[in-house]
């Protein structure tokens, strides 16, 4: 929901801002409840198109309570008139209120050339079925308080395996407020030829369950801290070569 049934108003604005990530433009979803079909009613919509051109749309709701899609595709909505003229700035609906939401929501942002930001946290696998993802040669930036989550019987790699050498690696970025375990179910995480690197001096990687292998890799932080990775006990094995881990004054098993 990008504005929660809000009243009626001229230059209206939405409480959370339209996310269009990779599409660039989308299309949202006017809903009108309480109004009068005798009365002649328009939404007209202020924003930007996909290229960031502005663009503006008028939507008769003459017909009363429903839920009315606009034609264009947006990627700002800068302000929503509720008015009786077709071009805005008329006088304001004298009942009901506006609703607008957005039905798919833009939480990986993709910059291009293997740039990507995560808004929110990323569990890899379902729990129970055997699956598997790879990162190769991008760059992968976790949002303020998001985490990335290896569950049960999921197999996540960064980097290619070559032999006993890692190729082709990636480079991830996890920052502060994050506090899920990485490793939390039985599932496997693999860095090859990969940079782990934490923006904050509060976190660490903490790997709890599973199989975790690492070839050549980095695990890098913004201070010096006394363990900034955590293998538990659980773990049900561990393979490093090559690993080199900056800014410690040690290495803690749990």
């Amino acid at each position: 929901v990008l504005l929660d049934a809000g009243t009626p108003a001229n230059d209206l604005a939405l409480e959370y801002p339209i996310r269009p990530v990779e599409d660039l433009a989308l299309l949202v979803k006017c809903v009108v409840a309480g109004t009068k079909t005798a009365d002649e009613d328009y939404i007209f919509i202020t924003g930007k198109d996909w290229r960031g051109a502005a663009q503006t749309e008028s939507i008769d709701v003459s017909a009363g309570d429903g839920t009315y899609e606009p034609a264009k595709y947006w990627s700002v909505i800068t302000t929503l008139d509720c008015s009786d003229e077709a071009a805005g700035s008329g006088n304001v609906w004298g009942d009901g209120n506006l609703t607008v939401t957005q039905d798919i929501w833009g939480v990986i942002w993709d910059y291009g050339n293997g740039q990507y930001k995560i808004d929110s946290h990323l569990d890899f696998g379902n729990g129970s079925t055997t699956s598997y993802f790879k990162s190769e040669l991008e760059m992968v930036y976790f949002a303020t308080g998001t985490d990335p989550i290896v569950t049960a019987s999921a197999n996540l790699r960064l980097g290619e395996k070559d032999n006993d050498w890692g190729r082709n690696g990636s480079f991830w970025s996890y920052g502060p407020s994050g506090g899920r375990t990485i490793m939390n179910g039985a599932g496997s995480w693999s860095m090859y030829a990969s940079h782990f690197h934490i923006r904050t001096s509060s976190n660490q990687i903490y790997l709890k369950y599973g199989d975790v292998e690492i070839l050549n890799s980095i695990n890098s932080g913004i201070e010096h801290r006394a363990w900034p990775i955590y293998f538990n006990h659980d773990l049900n094995s561990i393979i490093m070569k090559d690993y080199f881990i900056t800014n410690i004054y040690g290495l803690n098993t749990m």
